[in-house]
C-alpha cells in the first residue's frame, strides 16, 4: 500500500473506533440506567447470567451500530467533501496552468454545503478577473512594443542617412534633430512605463 492508502485507512479506522467508543460510553450508561431503574422499580434482583447475556447483546449492537455510522460518515464525505474539493482543485490547476477560461461548475444543493459553493464562486470571479488582466497585458505589450518601435526605426532611418558621404550642413542638422526627437519621444514613453 502507499502512503496516501495507508493514511486514509487509518483515517477510517480512528473514525471507526471513536464512533465505536462514543456509541459504546453512551450504551453502556443507557444500559446501566435502564438496568438500575427495572430493577428499583419491579423490585427484581438481576441475575449474572441474565447481566451477562444483555452485556454479550449490547456489545454486538454498538459493533454494529458504530460500523453502519462509519460508513454512512464515509459515503457522507466521499459524497459532500471529497467530490467537491476534487472539482476545485482541478479547476485551481487549469488556472496555475494559465487557463483562465476554468471555471467550477455549479453545485447542486444536496451535494454540497454553502462554504463549497462560496469558495467555487471566489474561484470563479478570481479567474474573470484575471482574464480580463490577461488580456489588458496583452493589449499593453503590444501596444507598448508598437510605440517604441517607431521612434526607434526613426533614429535608425535617421542614423542611416546621416552616414552617407557628401551630405550637406544644412540635411546634417535636420537628421540630427530628427534623431534627437525621436530619441526624447523614446525617453519619455519608457519614463511613462517606468511610473505605470
Amino acid at each position: 500500500m502507499n502512503r496516501s492508502r495507508l493514511e486514509k485507512f487509518g483515517k477510517t479506522v480512528w473514525r471507526y473506533l471513536s464512533f465505536f467508543l462514543l456509541m459504546s460510553c453512551v450504551t453502556a450508561c443507557c444500559m446501566l440506567l435502564f438496568l438500575n431503574t427495572m430493577s428499583h422499580a419491579t423490585g427484581l434482583k438481576l441475575s449474572a447470567a441474565y447481566v451477562e447475556v444483555a452485556a454479550k447483546v449490547t456489545f454486538f449492537n454498538v459493533v454494529l451500530l458504530s460500523l453502519v455510522c462509519t460508513v454512512i460518515d464515509w459515503l457522507r464525505r466521499k459524497w459532500m467533501v471529497d467530490r467537491p474539493v476534487k472539482k476545485i482543485v482541478k479547476v485551481g490547476q487549469r488556472m496555475k496552468g494559465g487557463d483562465f477560461s476554468a471555471r467550477v461548475p455549479e453545485f447542486h444543493t444536496l451535494e454540497v454545503g454553502e462554504g463549497f459553493q462560496e469558495i467555487g464562486q471566489c474561484l470563479n470571479k478570481m479567474a474573470q478577473e484575471l482574464s480580463g488582466m490577461e488580456a489588458l497585458r496583452t493589449d499593453f505589450i503590444a501596444n507598448v512594443s508598437h510605440e517604441l518601435k517607431t521612434p526607434l526605426a526613426v533614429m535608425q532611418n535617421y542614423g542611416t542617412m546621416l552616414q552617407q558621404p557628401g551630405l550637406s550642413e544644412e540635411k546634417r542638422l535636420e537628421y540630427a534633430k530628427a534623431v534627437t526627437g525621436a530619441s526624447r519621444r523614446l525617453a519619455d514613453m519608457v519614463s511613462n512605463i517606468l511610473k505605470l
